[in-house]
């Protein structure tokens, strides 16, 4: 379990470093950035719900929420 915590948690910086850089936000436009964010995280898919290669339909982590 600590390998996934883990991997969210890098996934998560490097987003978050490849958007901002040396960009200062204000509380807006950093609230803003953290919840795009968070819904690129949660539409990643975790696999496939039927095995039917034409059903394109994945389970997320969004899907769960």
């Amino acid at each position: 379990m600590d390998v996934l915590w883990e991997s969210a948690v890098y996934s998560f910086k490097s987003h978050l470093k490849k958007a901002a850089e040396n960009y200062k936000f204000n509380y807006e436009e950093f609230t803003t950035l953290l919840i795009r964010i968070e819904a690129v995280l949660n539409s990643q898919p975790l696999m496939t719900l039927s095995q039917d290669p034409s059903d394109l339909t994945a389970l997320t982590p969004g899907n769960f929420l």
